[in-house]
């Protein structure tokens, strides 16, 4: 598709134009009312008008019409929409600006625009919403470029040209290949029935789609249905540092954060195995489960990073325990590119944690005691004990080095890198016990109930 599509910022509307343009493209058609003809045939005919969720007792939906009728009605009344004397105002389009006649789009027309009892699901409360018959004409289209979620549909935002080009294909072209192969039978399935985790699965697509070096890219996903009494629109947001983030992780260390990730969905009756990198079920039957049978459960690492929550504990605890059964953990540098993309925490910043958890280690091993400092890192349980921890590690360097001109911790490294303002202590913490595991496993050190000697 060559053409420019212009763009109002709405995503059903330019979802719908999207399909439109598609389809004009491929029929070699310009006229709308050919182009309706041919929607109507493949919504009526091959669907069966089952696109209820998109549209509240359309001309094509409603079930008092028989399907000549449903046609009919459908081309009348976009036939209507070309004839001035038959609008319902004059003013501005509410999508695109267009000054002219208007027209009512409600629920019938435009999905969650309100319409009858439900006149003020809008914030203006109107009987919907007034449109330029343009943008009418395009919403008739948007049923080929949604995607069916599970109970729900679901449309990303066409906020730039890579997440058009996109989509494009992974809802309109692939319609209208099943359309030409006699396959088509409704709106397209999603093999996901999870929004926050398809979104992730968008993005992975997108990225491996346009393989630029470092692209940023605002994914937002709607889930909504317009569908009957209970209409619904829930809007995921992936913002750009996780996209980024996302870009190079899944080109440097695919893998390694895919491993991760696994391990954090949400299954009953089955178990994370470290060993194998897999789920497996519980009881008796302890075979693996395949990624079909738990990719829509709930995975806490996706639901904190939409939430813009940290995942550095997570990282953690992926780490200890990996370690303690003599497996590497999460790559350093997923953390390390995850806290500068996501969490924005200045490489000098990360220099200064990992040179301090160099030096603890260091101190350990002189003693003799690398489980007795590792144990010191791991007990606090709030900021009063870790800023102890601290200094009794200060005081045992200073011991161990009193000629050593540099602290282990200086008072401004403690104030501006430890704990500045707004700085959560545990994430400290946390990092701190990443870097300590990842030098015990590079230097292949193991900890056993007798390798210390406490001192």
């Amino acid at each position: 598709m060559n053409k420019q599509i212009p763009i109002t910022g709405d995503p059903f509307v330019d979802n719908g134009a999207l399909a439109k343009s598609y389809l004009a493209d491929k029929l070699k058609k310009n006229n709308d009312s050919d182009l309706i003809e041919y929607g109507c045939d493949i919504f009526v005919d091959r669907w069966k008008a089952k696109i209820n969720a998109l549209v509240l007792n359309s001309k094509i939906t409603q079930p008092a019409f028989k399907a000549p009728q449903k046609k009919e009605k459908t081309k009348e009344y976009y036939q209507s929409l070309l004839n001035p004397s038959q609008a319902d105002a004059f003013g501005f389009c509410r999508i695109c600006g267009y000054e002219g006649g208007l027209f009512r789009a409600g629920r019938d027309i435009f999905s969650l625009t309100g319409s009858g009892d439900y006149a003020n699901f809008h914030h203006g409360h109107e009987w919907g919403l007034m449109l330029c018959a343009q943008c009418i004409t395009k919403l008739f289209f948007l049923p080929f470029s949604v995607l069916q979620m599970g109970a729900k549909l679901a449309l990303l935002q066409l906020n730039s040209p890579n997440i058009r080009e996109f989509w494009l294909k992974k809802t309109v072209q692939a319609n209208f290949i099943s359309i030409g192969n006699g396959s088509s039978e409704a709106i397209l399935k999603s093999k996901f029935a999870n929004p926050k985790n398809a979104l992730f699965d968008l993005a992975k697509d997108i990225i491996e789609a346009f393989d630029t070096e470092q692209p940023s890219e605002f994914l937002e996903l709607y889930h909504f249905t317009n569908f009957g009494a209970s209409p619904d629109c829930e809007i995921y947001r992936l913002p750009g540092p996780v996209f980024i983030f996302l870009n190079f992780v899944l080109k440097h260390y695919k893998q390694g954060w895919y491993n991760f990730v696994r391990a954090y969905y949400r299954i009953s009756g089955a178990a994370w195995q470290d060993e194998s990198e897999s789920w497996q079920r519980s009881g008796k039957n302890k075979s693996p489960l395949a990624k079909s049978e738990y990719r829509n459960n709930p995975n806490l690492i996706y639901e904190k990073l939409l939430a813009g929550e940290s995942i550095i504990s997570f990282f953690a605890a992926y780490t200890r325990r990996k370690y303690q059964k003599h497996l590497s953990g999460i790559d350093i540098r997923i953390v390390r590119i995850y806290l500068k993309e996501v969490m924005r925490m200045e490489k000098d910043r990360v220099h200064v944690l990992m040179r301090i958890t160099n030096d603890i280690l260091e101190m350990a091993k002189e003693e003799d005691a690398v489980k007795k400092y590792l144990n010191k890192l791991q007990e606090p349980q709030n900021p009063y004990q870790l800023r102890n921890t601290l200094v009794w590690m200060i005081k045992r360097h200073h011991r161990l080095h009193p000629d050593d001109p540099k602290a282990l911790v200086t008072l401004d490294e403690y104030m501006d890198f430890l704990f500045p303002p707004g700085q959560y202590w545990s994430e400290i913490r946390d990092l701190m016990l990443i870097f300590f595991y990842q030098r015990l496993h590079e230097e292949n050190i193991r900890l056993n109930q007798e390798d210390d000697k406490e001192k």
